[in-house]
């Protein structure tokens, strides 16, 4: 397993109950992706707005990967990577053809501000080998969203 890096992406435009696809996560042929910790703030314009529900989806039987934006990992401690054994990408234009869910894990979280989930060592969430995963939001109203993600790989 190599160090924790983390990817962030800002200013992601939520549509009022439409599922956006913030991250995807296509892991290796020889590793698995653990997810240490993420986080979540939105720039909601009324207090009384609702939450929004966030998803985490893995496909391990061959799923294709959607289009978006690749992000390039970095280490924990602000350096760069090397050879990276996922490849990730942000703010995705156009789902994946086809996804069968293997898993999802959800939660409900603010839209008023920052929201954070940390999963203690041992407890990781697990993306398996050869999957593709992705980190969906949807938000009630339109919103914008900031989303980082902390991960072992």
């Amino acid at each position: 397993m190599r160090s924790l890096s983390y990817v962030a992406v800002d200013g992601v435009a939520l549509t009022a109950a439409t599922a956006k696809t913030v991250f995807e996560f296509a892991a290796g042929a020889q590793r698995v992706v653990r997810v240490a910790a993420f986080g979540i703030c939105m720039r909601s314009v009324t207090a009384t707005d609702g939450p929004a529900l966030f998803e985490i989806e893995t496909d391990d039987t061959g799923a294709t990967t959607g289009t978006g934006t690749g992000v390039v990992e970095t280490n924990w401690n602000y350096t760069s990577t090397g050879t990276a054994g996922v490849t990730v990408k942000h703010t995705l234009t156009v789902e994946p053809a086809s996804f069968a869910l293997d898993r999802t894990f959800q939660w409900r979280v603010p839209v008023n501000g920052p929201y954070t989930e940390y999963f203690p060592l041992g407890d990781e969430l697990i993306l398996p080998v050869s999957s593709i995963s992705r980190f969906r939001l949807t938000a009630p109203q339109a919103q914008t969203a900031l989303m980082w993600v902390k991960f072992a790989d």
